[in-house]
C-alpha cells in the first residue's frame, strides 16, 4: 500500500479503536454496575451497543495489519460506519429520555454525573462514526488511485 494512506489510515484506526473501547466502557459500566433497571431502558440494546463496540474495535485492529486487502476491507468499512450511524442513534434516542436537556450540548462532557457520561458515549459514538467514514473514504481514493495506475502502465506498456 502506499505510503501515504498508511499515513493518513494508522491515526484514523487508533482514533477508531479509542472511540470504540470509550463508548464500550461507558456502556459497560452501567451493566456492570447494575443502573440500567434504573434508567429505563432494555438491556439488550446495551450488550447490542457493547458488542458492536468492541467489534469495531477488533475490526479496527485488524485494519492495521498491513495484510488485509484493501478492496474487501472497504466493504468491511462500509459495514462499520452503517453500524456506528445506528449506535448513534440508538444512544441519541436514549439519551434523550433521560431529560438531559439539548443533546447537543457537549460542553459539559467532563461533569460528573449520568448526563454527561451518556453524552460523552453519543459524542464518541459520532466522532466513531466520522472516522470510520474517513477512512473508507481514503481507502476509495486509494483503491481508485490505484487502479488508475495500472490501467495506465497496461496500455502504455513498452513494446519489447
Amino acid at each position: 500500500m502506499p505510503s501515504a494512506y498508511r499515513i493518513v489510515i494508522i491515526p484514523l484506526r487508533i482514533g477508531q479503536i479509542a472511540f470504540a473501547l470509550t463508548v464500550a466502557g461507558i456502556v459497560g459500566k452501567y451493566m456492570h454496575d447494575g443502573v440500567t433497571g434504573d434508567l429505563n431502558a432494555p438491556i439488550f440494546q446495551f450488550i447490542a451497543i457493547a458488542t458492536l463496540a468492541f467489534l469495531s474495535a477488533f475490526t479496527s485492529a485488524l485494519g492495521l495489519v498491513p495484510i488485509v486487502t484493501r478492496t474487501i476491507y472497504c466493504v468491511i468499512e462500509t459495514v462499520m460506519f452503517i453500524e456506528w450511524i445506528v449506535i448513534f442513534g440508538l444512544l441519541f434516542h436514549f439519551v434523550g429520555t433521560l431529560n438531559c436537556g439539548s443533546l447537543w450540548a457537549w460542553g459539559d462532557l467532563t461533569a460528573p454525573g449520568q448526563c454527561s457520561q451518556w453524552k460523552a458515549a453519543v459524542a464518541f459514538g459520532l466522532l466513531s462514526a466520522a472516522f470510520w467514514f474517513l477512512s473508507l473514504a481514503t481507502g476509495l481514493i486509494t483503491v481508485h488511485r490505484l487502479s488508475n495506475i495500472k490501467n495506465w502502465y497496461h496500455v502504455n506498456k513498452l513494446p519489447k
